[in-house]
């Protein structure tokens, strides 16, 4: 998310949306990125685009940090 809010901060929105979305395909299932983000990018992070990204977790398995971490480690 570093690059994408450095861009923002300079008004470089449209940069920084290119890095948000790519941070996003890179790490799906990443909250931090994700959801943080919205915010910056002018959504809200309780609104119907959080509810599309909770609706596309649970789709893809409902991977948390912990499940992540144990296919990892087997």
């Amino acid at each position: 998310m570093g690059s994408g809010l450095f861009l923002h901060q300079l008004g470089k929105t449209e940069a920084a949306s290119q890095h948000f979305a790519r941070a996003g395909e890179l790490s799906p299932d990443d909250w931090t990125i994700r959801r943080g983000s919205m915010p910056i990018q002018g959504q809200n992070p309780m609104g119907p685009e959080f509810f599309e990204l909770f609706k596309d977790w649970e789709a893809r398995g409902k991977t948390t940090h912990a499940t992540m971490a144990a296919e990892r480690s087997s």
